[in-house]
């Protein structure tokens, strides 16, 4: 007896990245599509640097509702696009499309994404000291998000100054916050921070081993150290930290709560926070269960 789970009529939405076989996107989509009662099609699509501007072209042509962008292609991506909204805008990157008569628009939700992570964990921006590393599309992300919390001063930490100096000099004509550029190995002349977000590679893939900070002891001046990785589920800096009593969170409620406002920009919905938790506790039990099959 055939048994069609999907029509010729369901929407198809999906992510590009280089690489993108590892991605947990295509699970969580369906999740919430699950949950939500939808009819919905997710998939990953490899695409190379250099084919970007192809792949959205070919992807709007054949009538792809909407995309999920990850690495590396959060930026240039937005020359190939129709719109950008100003989550986009203020990033300075692009996570999520969704398609319109004119082409894509682009905006972003990590920013969403960050934000409802740290008001999880009850951890507020106000007032704060921060430190953000890195210089992507996700520390560009986690600037406007904590500078959007009223964080009081940012130190952006990068490997490449200039590429942070210009970074720090965009984000301070759209916010209060004081944003200080401080070289990596100047780390350490920072007091404390209430709460430091890690959003380089280190940590992640042939870099399970690698922390971005030389030495545990700098996590004893830290009150909250977030780490957007969340494969491995605990990277070396969050060992490090939670050794130091830090409190610490892994990026997997970020990757859940940014693919839930992207669904919610697609399909013009707005979720419950009792939707949204449930959602996340389901995804949390499978992603474990799944961990432990590939150790066992």
């Amino acid at each position: 007896m055939i048994c069609a789970t999907h029509t010729a009529q369901t929407p198809v939405y999906g992510v590009i990245g280089d690489p993108v076989g590892h991605s947990f996107s295509p699970v969580i989509q369906q999740a919430i599509a699950k949950a939500a009662g939808d009819d919905f099609l997710y998939t990953a699509f490899h695409v190379k640097p250099e084919n970007v501007r192809d792949a959205i072209k070919g992807a709007y042509a054949l009538n792809i509702q909407g995309l999920n962008i990850t690495i590396p292609h959060k930026q240039s991506v937005m020359a190939h696009l129709a719109h950008t909204d100003a989550s986009a805008l203020e990033a300075g990157a692009v996570n999520t499309l969704k398609y319109m008569p004119d082409g894509y628009h682009g905006c972003n939700t990590d920013i969403a994404g960050i934000a409802y992570t740290l008001r999880a964990y009850d951890v507020s921006a106000s007032g704060a000291v921060c430190i953000v590393l890195g210089g992507g599309g996700s520390a560009r992300a986690a600037l406007a998000a904590l500078a959007r919390g009223g964080a009081k001063r940012i130190y952006l930490i990068n490997r490449t100054a200039e590429k942070a100096h210009d970074l720090a000099e965009r984000m301070q004509t759209l916010y209060t916050a004081e944003i200080v550029v401080v070289p990596l190995d100047d780390i350490g002349r920072i007091d404390f921070a209430d709460v430091l977000i890690q959003t380089t590679s280190a940590g992640f893939g042939t870099q399970s081993h690698l922390s971005p900070i030389a030495g545990a002891q700098f996590c004893r001046r830290v009150g909250t150290v977030f780490d957007i990785i969340y494969t491995p589920w605990e990277t070396k800096l969050l060992q490090e930290a939670r050794s130091c009593g830090a409190l610490c969170i892994n990026g997997f409620d970020m990757l859940v709560y940014q693919a839930v406002a992207a669904y919610e920009i697609w399909h013009g919905k707005q979720f419950s926070s009792e939707f949204v938790t449930g959602v996340l506790a389901e995804l949390k039990a499978y992603y474990m269960v799944a961990i432990e099959g590939l150790h066992q």
